[in-house]
Parts: C-alpha cells; sequence; structure tokens
C-alpha cells in the first residue's frame, strides 16, 4: 500500500514547522507499507496545485495530511474539513484569505473517509496524547484538507494537527503518534 504523507514549511516567522522534522524522523519503510513524503509551502494554490501533481502521477492508497498547531496540547486527528477559509492573513500565494469559499458550489463540509477511530484508538493505546477534532482550522490546513477530499473523493485522507514538542511530548513521541496511525491501518 502506497500512502502519501505532507508536512508544511515553516510559518509565522519560526524557523521549522514540527511537521517537517516529524516526517524526517518517521521511517520510509513502516508495516511495509510505501511511504512517500511531500514538503508544502504555506499557500493555498501552491500547496493544493503540488499536491494534485503528486497523486496525480503516483496514485497514493491513502493520504496523510500533516500541519502544525502551536496552541494544541495532543495530537489532533481531524475528521472534517469546511468549505471556507477566515484567517485573516495572506499566504505566501499572496492570496487575501478573509472569509473566503475555497471550492465555489463545493459541499459546506467534507468529513473525512479515512478510519480515525481506529487510528485514534490505536494511538491511545500507546498513552500517546491524542484527540479526534471537528476544527482543522480556518487557515491553509484546512483550505488542503478540503481541496484534496474534494479533488479525490475515493482515496482515504485525513489531515493530522502535531503540536509544538514539549518536554513531557517529545518529537519522538509524536514520531511514534504517526507511526502508530500509519500501522493502524
Amino acid at each position: 500500500m502506497k500512502i502519501l504523507l505532507t508536512a508544511f514549511a515553516a510559518f509565522d516567522n519560526r524557523d521549522t514547522n514540527v511537521t517537517t522534522l516529524i516526517l524526517n524522523e518517521l521511517s520510509n519503510n513502516i508495516k511495509g507499507y510505501d511511504i512517500e513524503k511531500l514538503y508544502l509551502p504555506v499557500a493555498l494554490n501552491s500547496s493544493f496545485n503540488i499536491v494534485k501533481e503528486h497523486i496525480n502521477k503516483h496514485n497514493p492508497d491513502m493520504i496523510i495530511l500533516c500541519g502544525e498547531a502551536a496552541k494544541r496540547s495532543k495530537i489532533s486527528i481531524e475528521i472534517k474539513a469546511r468549505n471556507i477559509v477566515s484567517k485573516k492573513l495572506c499566504d505566501d500565494d499572496e492570496v487575501d484569505l478573509n472569509n473566503q469559499i475555497i471550492v465555489e458550489n463545493g459541499d459546506d463540509i467534507i468529513y473525512s473517509n479515512f478510519p480515525t477511530v481506529e487510528a485514534l484508538s490505536q494511538v491511545i493505546s500507546k498513552n500517546i496524547p491524542v484527540e479526534l477534532s471537528t476544527d482543522a482550522g480556518g487557515y491553509i490546513c484546512n483550505a488542503l484538507y478540503y481541496q484534496v477530499q474534494n479533488e479525490f473523493k475515493n482515496i482515504p485522507c485525513v489531515f493530522i494537527h502535531f503540536p509544538l514538542p514539549t518536554g513531557e511530548f517529545s518529537l519522538s513521541k509524536m514520531v511514534e503518534g504517526l507511526s502508530t496511525i500509519i500501522e493502524s491501518l
């Protein structure tokens, strides 16, 4: 089985993005799966175009999109994406992101077709802080999640937010959490 994993570049004047660190540490061969890693800019149009081109070329069986959520304290498995970007910032594509619809005439919400509950229970069994989340945010994370699910309805897809590493919740624990999610498939 071929699994596409994505991470974002640094943003908000940070030196790095925790998702880049996690993907760099993650093994390319988990439970015999073929892991493909893709690193994305924090840009509404560019990030989706890069993912779309990769999916069309490599045809993965599963997609796991990863993003940083600095204010969270657990790994958040996102169960849905909304068809709106509500962050009052400009991204690297210089797109005004204030209350824009992502896909005209698209569904308001798209729920993940990834086995999220199974992934959650496996991560919980390893005593790693994790939760199911219904809010993928109002920025690029939610937008990419929505766009990928809207375009590739038949490929199981999930978005996972990771907190910043702390003394109690190390980078290695987050890597173990992502590995466990993959192993749960």
